[in-house]
């Protein structure tokens, strides 16, 4: 079957394949998740631009939205602030999946040397490396992974933002492969549904998202690292405010990277103490829209520049890597090195100007979280992971099960 491709090794073409199959995966999923397609929000003509409004030099217009009625034009911020939190999050787990993987590598490199090396092989010398001597189990090292993802989360209302709370649970399929004894590059896809509840009962908003994405793991020296990770994401949302809903749908897209780097300090075979210093960078846009009262919502950016420093103890249970045992505990903190949440421009349907103060973004939040995972065999192995996050008004939690396939 592989000689159409003749040039082509065979693991490539399995990749190919399963990735052929992982879109269409997702696009099923898509389907399923998301229903009927929603029909677009009015056009808004060419003269009734709603951008920021124009005004006389020195003129700003007033600022809207008292907490104290419901259906303010504050309320829109939580669309943007609860996909932001999505987004963090899913750059989280996946940091912790390569973690997982790079340390599966290590030790199915240590294995086969030593196998090697009691068989007296002479094809373990430094002319070949561990993925050309196919591991420990005389596999290709590329593999696939299916993610189940919830969470949970909020935040709450104060003087200058609507408090929520959200769901959200999602569906996140990969591909990678080991290039290289100390690189594995890999793709995903993946598709969530959030919705948020405002609190006192002010409103909601469903938030469909989809993304795609390209991650990295690169060992540059025995035990330090670095992660990495592009994704871009469409949001659909569609959102209900006031005790008479003011009804309104848009999209919005963002653009998402993460890197991360640390040292991992063996105690023993089986444990590791590894501290990490991560950046991640979510930028954010919204298309224009109407609300169903005709009030004109300008399009509006906004971007997060966060850092953190965390501390993992790994272990794994010594031995062959079959029937293994892996656990994880860590902990931490992250703050915003720059966050712009801009403003939301618009005129109401009488014509007037107006805008909205963005949300305040979340300074410092602490992090923490753990794992129980199982190696069942050569092929197939298993991660069950909690992943916490704790500011002084807001708080995000999330549990994933993740199935690994290796080939």
């Amino acid at each position: 079957m592989f000689t159409i491709l003749p040039n082509v090794p065979r693991p490539r073409v399995v990749l190919l394949a399963v990735g052929f199959c992982l879109l269409i995966s997702l696009n099923a999923s898509v389907a399923w998740t998301s229903g009927p397609p929603a029909d677009p929000p009015p056009a808004v003509p060419p003269d009734e631009d709603v951008g920021e409004p124009p005004l006389p030099p020195g003129d700003s217009p007033p600022v809207v939205g008292e907490f104290a009625a419901p259906g303010s034009l504050q309320d829109l911020n939580i669309q943007s602030s609860a996909t932001f939190s999505g987004v963090l999050t899913d750059n989280l787990v996946l940091n912790d999946y390569l973690h997982r993987v790079r340390e599966a590598d290590r030790r199915d490199d240590r294995q086969a040397r030593t196998s090697a090396a009691s068989r007296a092989d002479p094809a373990s010398s430094a002319d070949r490396s561990i993925t050309d001597m196919g591991g420990m189990f005389g596999i290709s090292g590329d593999s696939v992974f299916g993610r189940m993802q919830y969470s949970r989360g909020g935040r709450d209302t104060r003087d200058d933002q609507t408090g929520y709370r959200y769901d959200a649970s999602g569906l996140f399929l990969g591909i990678d492969s080991r290039e290289r004894d100390n690189l594995r590059v890999g793709g995903m896809a993946g598709a969530r549904r959030m919705n948020a509840e405002f609190r006192g009962d002010r409103g909601e908003t469903e938030i469909d998202s989809f993304r795609l994405g390209t991650y990295a793991a690169w060992e540059f020296v025995e035990n330090a690292y670095i992660h990495g990770g592009v994704s871009g994401g469409a949001h659909r949302y569609r959102t209900e405010r006031g005790d008479e809903p003011v009804e309104s749908k848009h999209w919005g897209h963002d653009i998402s990277g993460f890197a991360a780097s640390g040292y991992g300090f063996a105690l023993t075979e089986s444990w590791t103490l590894t501290p990490e210093g991560s950046v991640q960078y979510i930028y954010l846009r919204e298309r224009a829209y109407r609300d169903s009262d005709d009030t004109k919502v300008s399009r509006r950016t906004e971007d997060v520049l966060r850092a953190g420093t965390d501390l993992r103890l790994s272990y794994w249970s010594p031995g062959v890597a079959v029937l293994a045992y892996t656990g994880e505990l860590l902990g931490g903190v992250a703050y915003d090195v720059s966050a712009d949440h801009g403003e939301i421009w618009g005129r109401t349907a009488n014509g007037d100007p107006f805008r909205a103060r963005g949300p305040s973004p979340r300074r410092v939040t602490g992090v923490f979280g753990g794992s129980l995972g199982l190696v069942f065999d050569e092929d197939w192995s298993m991660d069950t992971r909690y992943r916490g996050r704790v500011g002084s008004d807001a708080y995000d939690h999330t549990v994933s099960v993740e199935f690994r396939r290796r080939f």
